[in-house]
């Protein structure tokens, strides 16, 4: 493996492991120490505020500038907030609880933005895929470590070690950083003295222009909101309607991140796709199948083992779906994005991403108390279905051709 490659992998590793389990013992620990639901949503909320605050700014930045140097103060701002908490602990003292948050969710913004718009630079174009599906194995893998590892600290270490703990893997980060090798490229049309809003508005007209990646921000936009019915739904009716024991809704969601990690398996293995956005395409369409068909089956009455295997079987291929929808997508994007804009569009991917999963949440956690759930899975799954369908159309492009348009 090329060793820039196995740094880009340990970034995103040390970067997203630790930080996850803390930041979820934290939201665990503002629930349980303070009592108030509504400090608890804010504390889960600060990723999508903060995100969305550094829109105007984190893209341009980013194509502006050494990119080693940005993952660099990424590391030393998390390094400095965590240091700080360290020495200043308080057990009681919630502004420092939901700065430890923000400042950690600044740092994940700014090293998966720079990471992304930096790996065409490198790695050779048919080792995007590959290395784009073994960051997807290592999140899944993370996703489900993180609730399970904060669940068991929470009771036995203390918040100040595991801040402390947190703060070790940012400087293992910080080290992986500073030994990559990251190849000089030409930046075209970013003088020194262009400034950082009129950059942001130019990377909104260079998206205008190329139908293929505002179809891309579509298709990522939609995916993201009707995942939404699925993040409310599934552990509303096992819990509620169905009553799972704690087991059966640990395994059927666990089930979900083995589907991810599957199918990054297999994506990372395999050569790169000849078509990857009609590729994705497909994958959506299958996803709005299979959630019209889930709400379909959930109108039969089954036994207990059998709605078990059912929320299984869903929730392992949707996994594989949602992978097959976004690998191809951001690999081509990698590809295909002129360097001097990489920054400025992953950074509105990730804005989409990152926005959208709560108003869908919002959203779909206020139509849950009014209609039925069956009825709710088949109009996300037609509503998608019809999106997707129309979506060639509405953008005009051929996805049998790769080039940018």
């Amino acid at each position: 493996m090329n060793k820039n490659i196995f740094k880009i992998l340990s970034i995103t590793f040390w970067g997203n492991f630790f930080s996850s389990t803390l930041i979820f013992i934290i939201g665990l620990y503002i629930l349980k120490e303070f009592e108030n639901i509504i400090l608890f949503g804010w504390s889960q909320a600060i990723g999508p505020i903060v995100t969305l605050a550094l829109m105007p700014f984190l893209g341009p930045i980013i194509d502006k500038l050494s990119k080693k140097k940005i993952l660099i103060i990424g590391q030393f701002i998390s390094i400095t907030a965590l240091s700080i908490y360290f020495f200043t602990f308080s057990h009681h003292n919630l502004y420092l609880l939901l700065m430890i948050i923000v400042f950690l969710k600044i740092t994940d913004n700014i090293v998966t933005t720079t990471i992304s718009s930096t790996i065409i630079l490198i790695s050779e174009e048919d080792e995007v895929q590959r290395i784009k599906s073994l960051q997807q194995v290592l999140l899944a893998l993370i996703n489900i470590m993180a609730p399970l590892l904060g669940a068991l600290f929470f009771t036995v270490i203390s918040l100040k070690t595991l801040v402390f703990i947190e703060l070790i893997c940012e400087m293992i980060c910080l080290l992986f950083i500073t030994s990559l090798h990251i190849k000089n490229r030409k930046i075209t049309d970013n003088t020194d003295d262009e400034r950082i809003l009129s950059m942001f508005l130019d990377g909104l007209k260079y998206s205008f222009r190329h139908k293929k990646i505002m179809f891309s921000l579509f298709f990522a936009g939609i995916v993201n909101f009707i995942l939404c019915s699925y993040l409310i739904g599934l552990p509303y009716i096992q819990v509620n309607i169905l009553d799972f024991k704690n087991i059966e809704f640990g395994l059927t969601e666990s089930i979900f991140s083995l589907g991810l990690i599957a199918s990054g398996i297999f994506l990372s293995i395999s050569k790169s796709l000849q078509y990857p956005l009609k590729f994705s395409y497909l994958s959506v369409i299958g996803m709005s199948l299979l959630t019209i068909l889930l709400g379909s089956l959930l109108m039969i009455e089954f036994n207990r083992f059998l709605y078990v295997l059912l929320f299984c079987g869903f929730n392992f291929i949707i996994g594989i779906f949602i992978s097959f929808a976004s690998i191809p997508v951001t690999s081509w994007l990698t590809i295909n994005i002129e360097n001097a804009y990489q920054g400025r569009i992953f950074n509105l991917l990730n804005v989409l991403s990152q926005v959208l999963l709560p108003l869908g949440i919002l959203f779909y956690s206020q139509i849950f108390n009014y209609f039925s759930y069956t009825t709710i899975f088949i109009i996300s799954g037609i509503a998608l279905f019809l999106f997707s369908s129309l979506s060639t159309k509405i953008f005009a492009i051929d996805l049998n051709d790769n080039e940018l348009s």
